[in-house]
């Protein structure tokens, strides 16, 4: 059913009466994205430290198997992940006095659908194994599907907090995983003891930790009470779009390093995983961008006010963007000295790789101009086309040029991907505006 949205919730947010300056408007979306950045910088650093530590600690292909394994989590993570978690987010956001409904149906759907994934994830070890190259670490896969299940429960204490906007708490509870895990592989490379199951196992225990923290950020227990039906296929039907579209996206971004490890090397697994690391630090840039603003979004009603909302959005993108062009130039230094002499050749493919970051940066954060207008479906499109282009280019470029090659593939797949979306934005930007939006 389609009814207005809430004049409270549009008040708040400033725009059913005359607007705040854009300089205003401006310093509101940098002060909620710099928060997000803070816990989202300090959560890179310390997966940063770790992924320093694992090149420094591990053999490269030790290291290799490493990158796989968790490549496989990240995956299947969206499965029932960050989709929804827009989904939740977004229809917290919109209806507060529903909230917790809303997070009551969330961790309904989480925990099935997780449950069910981690118990098939086990059950299949082997197979998986064998397929991506690493048929002698079932064990591994076996515990990523654990960590599946408890990084679900860790999610939906940070979606409460970006839900209503306690940017400080999700900066701290971000920074706490990172922290936890850290602190355990540092325990156990002290004590010489620092095989690849010890990794995944740190993982699951700072998942489990970060969840009790968050929890007690939250002042509030997780909503075990009975879902509403309503809302949990309100959630499903918005959700599933958010999912499958962020689930193509995660696969895109593993599919390299799949298609590598299945017809090259683990050690040149590993040097490609030294390159993605330094990128993961800016895709999570455009991450931020993109939890700061969803919640504002989702509360606006007219494309006056959404056009307001992208510009905005762009101009602190930009800004972003270029505040990044630093790492281009140290990346050698960089390599060098944190990963040692032995990953240098790390150094061409994460230029290679930077350019479709700073794209990714400058235009992913305005997807959120779909997601409160429910064009969310329309994503899947975009996120399809990283996949169909990796699909097609891989399997001929990546045995030939291995981690070189599948860089430059990586990067073409971002642009028609950013293209797609832009193109999307625009169009939703320029429809003729209406004068009511769905809620929960």
């Amino acid at each position: 059913m389609r009814v207005a949205a809430p004049s409270a919730v549009a008040a708040s947010a400033g725009y059913d009466r005359p607007g705040p300056s854009a300089v205003l408007r401006l310093s509101g979306a940098l002060g909620a994205s710099t928060a997000v950045l803070a816990g989202n910088a300090a959560y890179v650093a310390l997966s940063f430290g770790t992924n320093v530590l694992l090149a420094r600690a591990l053999a490269p292909q030790e290291l290799g198997v490493i990158a796989v394994a968790t490549g496989v989590l990240v995956v299947l993570q969206e499965v029932c992940g960050g989709g929804l978690d827009v989904a939740v987010t977004r229809a917290a956001a919109a209806a507060p006095s529903r909230a917790v409904h809303v997070f009551a149906a969330g961790l309904f759907l989480k925990l099935v659908t997780n449950g069910l994934l981690a118990i098939a994830l086990s059950a299949a070890a082997g197979p998986v194994a064998a397929l991506l190259g690493i048929g002698s670490s079932a064990g591994l896969v076996r515990i990523a599907a654990l960590g599946l299940f408890a990084s679900s429960l860790y999610a939906v204490t940070l979606t409460r907090l970006q839900s209503r906007q306690r940017f400080a708490d999700y900066a701290w509870l971000r920074a706490a995983v990172g922290t936890v895990k850290l602190g355990m592989l540092l325990a156990l490379w002290m004590l010489a003891s620092l095989p690849p199951p010890s990794v995944l196992w740190a993982s699951v225990a700072a998942f489990g930790a970060a969840t009790v923290f968050g929890l007690w950020l939250d002042g509030e227990p997780l909503p075990w009470a009975v879902p509403s039906w309503p809302v949990v296929r309100q959630l499903a039907r918005f959700g599933s779009a958010v999912v499958t579209s962020r689930l193509l996206f995660a696969l895109y971004g593993r599919l390299d390093l799949f298609f590598i490890s299945a017809t090259r090397t683990l050690d040149e697994v590993a040097v490609y995983a030294v390159a993605t690391n330094l990128t993961y630090a800016i895709d999570l840039a455009a991450y931020s961008l993109v939890v700061a603003r969803l919640p504002e979004a989702a509360s606006l009603t007219g494309r006056d006010a959404l056009r307001r909302h992208a510009h905005t959005t762009l101009l602190v993108a930009g800004f972003a963007v270029l505040t990044l062009l630093p790492v281009f130039a140290m990346a050698g230094w960089i390599v060098q000295a944190l990963f040692s002499a032995r990953y240098l050749e790390s150094v061409a493919i994460f230029r290679i790789l930077f350019v479709g970051s700073c794209l990714t940066v400058l235009i992913h954060p305005l997807y959120v101009v779909l997601y409160a207008r429910e064009r969310a479906a329309s994503l899947v499109l975009a996120d399809a086309s990283l996949v169909i282009v990796t699909l097609a280019a891989a399997p001929l470029v990546v045995p030939m040029w291995g981690a070189v090659g599948a860089a430059v593939v990586s990067v073409v797949a971002r642009a028609v991907g950013c293209t797609v979306i832009l193109g999307l934005v625009m169009r939703e930007l320029t429809r003729p505006d209406e004068s009511s939006k769905m809620v929960c």
